[in-house]
């Protein structure tokens, strides 16, 4: 009897638990890139990860709920005289499916293909003005 009690009781509480928002599970953690490709490539590349220095890839993104997103240099910075920090603004489209980047004049929209507690993989399109070229940017961050 106390076994189906226990067991009742688990099944009450796990069934309680709420799933979390695609904002808290943004804003609830910093977020460093381990996966970047542009296709078709720019300049011969693909793979854009591969190919960015130590001081690129320590970087950490964090989103807050008042809107703020900040990137940090983290503990390597490719230029001494950068600031440690930049900062811009973040909104979610109200299905949470769409992320807008806002940062020194630069809008981006990132499609949000997956974000987990522990993952989020997105993409957008940059437009080069010169070639008149599509490229689609797919980058995967891992909570840190």
């Amino acid at each position: 009897m106390r076994k189906r009690i226990f067991v009742a009781l688990l099944l009450l509480f796990g069934a309680c638990q709420t799933e979390k928002t695609n904002t808290e599970i943004l804003t609830g953690n910093t977020w460093r890139i381990i996966a970047w490709t542009v296709s078709p490539p720019i300049l011969g590349i693909t793979d854009w990860y591969a190919n960015s220095l130590p001081c690129e890839t320590d970087n950490l993104y964090s989103f807050a709920t008042n809107g703020t997103a900040t990137i940090d240099e983290g503990p390597a910075k490719c230029n001494t005289t950068d600031p440690q920090t930049n900062t811009g603004s973040w909104a979610f489209n109200t299905a949470e499916t769409q992320l807008t980047l806002v940062s020194e004049g630069i809008t981006q929209v990132w499609e949000i293909d997956e974000l987990t507690n522990s993952l989020m993989k997105i993409r957008y399109t940059m437009e080069d003005n010169t070639s008149g070229t599509s490229h689609v940017h797919s980058i995967t961050f891992k909570a840190q």
